[in-house]
C-alpha cells in the first residue's frame, strides 16, 4: 500500500495524517487553481460573414486534378509532412 506518512514543510516534519492531507491539498490548490478575473467579451463587435456561395466553395471536396497539380508543382527534396511522406513519394505513387 502506498501512503505518505510524513511531509517536510520548511524545517518541520508533518506526521499527523490530517496535517499532511491539508498541506498537500493547499500545495496543489495553490499551483493548479485558476485565478478568476473579468475576461473581455466580444459584445457589440460585428464580424464580416462569408457569402453562402463562398461557404459552399470552401466545403466542397478537393478534385483529383487540384491535388495532382499541387503534387506536380512541389519540389521533391522538401521535408515530409506529418504523415512522413514527402512530395516525391506521392508523385511516384500517383496513378
Amino acid at each position: 500500500m502506498n501512503a505518505i506518512v510524513a511531509l517536510k514543510k520548511g524545517d518541520k516534519w508533518l506526521v499527523n495524517p490530517k496535517w499532511v492531507k491539508e498541506e498537500i491539498t493547499k500545495y496543489f490548490g495553490d499551483h493548479f487553481s485558476e485565478v478568476m478575473w473579468d475576461r473581455p467579451t466580444m459584445d457589440g463587435i460585428t464580424f464580416p460573414s462569408l457569402l453562402v456561395e463562398d461557404v459552399v466553395q470552401l466545403q466542397r471536396p478537393f478534385e483529383d486534378v487540384e491535388i495532382k497539380d499541387i503534387i506536380d508543382s512541389s519540389q521533391n527534396n522538401k521535408s515530409p509532412g506529418p504523415d512522413g511522406f514527402n512530395s516525391e513519394f506521392f508523385r511516384r505513387c500517383w496513378e
